[in-house]
């Protein structure tokens, strides 16, 4: 996402042992679309008993909300930054 290569999240993901379960949306898709994606995905993860997401989508506020709403649905923990930190202190 956001021009990230594939390899560097798999890289970072096993660096610090989480699975990852990558999520491809679709190019100029709705916030709404997007939304019933995520929380489709997040049903599957819940089911399969992760109770805390991280979103890599650290920069963009709208993304954010969308997963942290979605996580208070589903009564999973949702984690990610606050939009204040530098990229620098993350």
């Amino acid at each position: 996402m956001h021009g990230v290569r594939r390899k560097l999240i798999e890289e970072q993901a096993r660096a610090i042992g989480v699975a990852l379960h990558e999520v491809f949306i679709p190019k100029d898709v709705s916030n709404g679309e997007y939304e019933k994606i995520m929380e489709r995905e997040m049903k599957i993860m819940k089911e399969n008993g992760v109770s805390v997401v991280v979103f890599g989508d650290i920069f963009l506020e709208n993304v954010r909300s969308i997963g942290r709403k979605s996580c208070q649905r589903l009564q999973q923990e949702a984690f990610s930054h606050n939009g204040k930190e530098t990229q620098e202190s993350l």
